[in-house]
């Protein structure tokens, strides 16, 4: 199954209700009507989580959005872990990037994406995500304007 994997910012969007939070639902909904999955790296949630009332956003989202039973849309939103196999790709892109660890993340995002299938990442990332991705197969990059 093909996925979208939401960045950061994009993520922000929705958990805070931010002005292209509408623009981001638009491409969750073109995603999952033609099957892709949605995937958010546990990575980015590290992003988020900043204490008090952003976990609270943050958790409530999830609780809402994503998929953990039969219930739910196979192709709802799922948390990616970093395994094994996601921290071998994660690395090797950082290599072949000529990018340092604090590029891990935006590492994760592209990795996310390749590991699953491929699909399309869901950025406002111009500089650094495009770069990783570039060594990536079958990803390709969407740029949400802020």
């Amino acid at each position: 199954m093909k996925v979208l994997v939401l960045d950061s910012e994009p993520l922000s969007q929705l958990v805070h209700g931010g002005l292209r939070e509408a623009v981001v639902r638009a491409y969750l909904e073109a995603a999952q009507r033609r099957g892709y999955g949605i995937r958010v790296p546990a990575a980015v949630l590290a992003e988020q989580y900043r204490g008090g009332r952003f976990d609270q956003a943050l958790d409530a989202f999830l609780a809402r959005e994503e998929y953990v039973g039969p219930e739910r849309k196979p192709n709802g939103l799922k948390i990616a872990d970093t395994d094994k196999w996601l921290a071998r790709y994660v690395g090797n892109l950082l290599a072949m990037a000529q990018r340092s660890s604090g590029d891990h993340v935006d590492a994760c995002v592209v990795a996310t994406c390749m590991t699953n299938g491929g699909g399309y990442v869901l950025t406002t990332d111009e500089d650094d995500i495009p770069v990783l991705a570039s060594n990536a197969i079958g990803v390709a990059i969407e740029v949400l304007k802020t």
